[in-house]
């Protein structure tokens, strides 16, 4: 049987949480906003795009991350900011969306640039990581075309709208960081960081 923590102690814990950016109420306003999610990929072409697919442009936004020397968390951000547009689009799409998936990639990361505290990326920075999203899809057998630049602004409208403006979206890394500083909270700094 469990046995609960005395109040003035359940409260300090509380504000370590809250100092931590860990708070009890942050973490059910991210679950609320990742089970909304979850409940619209469920009827979206989320749920029928074949996950080779998925996982193509996946790992052409972890290529063009690396290469814009964005962190390893922008990458989860931007693979959720592209999974919230797929959960908005026509499941029986298929052709249509492969041929989209390098565009929203490309924009899902151009929305995140502008949104973070760096140098602010020009459009013609991302010239060379579009043909990288395409290379990759390619390579991988999927007819995609050449992505021009008027249609990546077109998507980070799209994205934007599909998403509500909700870009700080849930995901694992986002997870993983809140469990991680609640750990410490609760250890006094003995849950490593790794």
């Amino acid at each position: 049987m469990a046995r609960s923590l005395p109040a003035a102690a359940w409260e300090e814990l509380q504000d370590r949480f809250e100092a931590a950016d860990a708070s009890t109420e942050y973490m059910h306003v991210c679950a609320t906003i990742e089970n909304k999610m979850l409940a619209t990929m469920e009827e979206g072409a989320g749920k029928k795009l074949p996950q080779t697919v998925r996982r193509c442009a996946i790992i052409g936004l972890a290529k063009v991350v690396r290469h814009l020397g964005f962190k390893q968390a922008d990458w989860f951000k931007a693979a959720a900011l592209l999974d919230g547009w797929l959960a908005t689009c026509d499941p029986n799409a298929h052709d249509e969306l492969v041929s989209q998936l390098p565009a929203a990639g490309l924009a899902a990361l151009r929305i995140l640039g502008k949104s973070a505290e760096r140098k602010q990326l020009r459009r013609l920075d991302f010239l060379e990581p579009a043909h990288i999203l395409v290379a990759v899809m390619r390579q991988r057998g999927h007819q995609v075309p050449d992505i021009p630049m008027r249609d990546v602004a077109a998507m980070e409208h799209l994205i934007l709208k599909c998403t509500q403006w909700q870009i700080d979206i849930p995901s694992l890394d986002s997870w993983m960081r809140m469990f991680i500083a609640r750990f410490n909270a609760v250890t006094g700094g003995g849950f490593v960081d790794s």
